[in-house]
């Protein structure tokens, strides 16, 4: 599963592509706010892990057929790495037109179809612990530790758990 993983790392690393922000004619001057539609039933869970030497934290999205208490049926899931540097969870993007958190309505359009998601404030971001290590082991190994942490959980079948993500990420 380590190799498979790792596997998945590269392949991302080598095809990620770095996107510039364009203008495009008859696009708004100023900033659109996205609408987010209401939860749909969807649980949000923060949970802290272990990582690289420090201590991170992250939120687990589930779907509405998820049932406290009841016998979790097994579903698919999706771990979201986010870009480059300290990265907060909800991966706010602000372009020239447009600011919106991009992994969290990932996240919520995802769970809405059925996945278990979960999303985590890289090194430095958010609630997570800072080192002054910006080795890339480091993140690889916060990356592992989110991975194992999201094919634990009782509600996710181990054997169906992807990885998204971008640029470093």
């Amino acid at each position: 599963m380590q190799k498979y993983f790792c596997w998945c790392l590269l392949t991302m690393l080598v095809l990620s592509v770095p996107s510039q922000a364009q203008k495009i004619d008859g696009a708004p001057a100023k900033p659109v706010p996205v609408a987010i539609a209401a939860n749909n039933g969807l649980r949000n869970e923060d949970a802290k892990f272990k990582g690289a030497g420090i201590t991170l934290a992250g939120t687990f999205t589930l779907p509405s057929t998820t049932t406290l208490g009841a016998a979790p049926k097994k579903l698919p899931a999706v771990l979201l790495l986010g870009a480059q540097g300290a990265t907060p969870r909800d991966g706010m993007v602000v372009a020239p037109e447009v600011v919106q958190p991009i992994y969290k309505l990932l996240a919520e359009h995802l769970a809405a179809q059925g996945f278990v998601t979960f999303r985590f404030d890289k090194r430095c971001a958010g609630a997570s612990g800072c080192s002054p290590s910006l080795a890339l082991d480091d993140y690889v190994e916060d990356a592992r530790a989110a991975f194992e942490l999201l094919r634990a959980r009782p509600e996710v079948n181990p054997a169906k758990v992807f990885v998204f993500g971008h640029d470093e990420g």
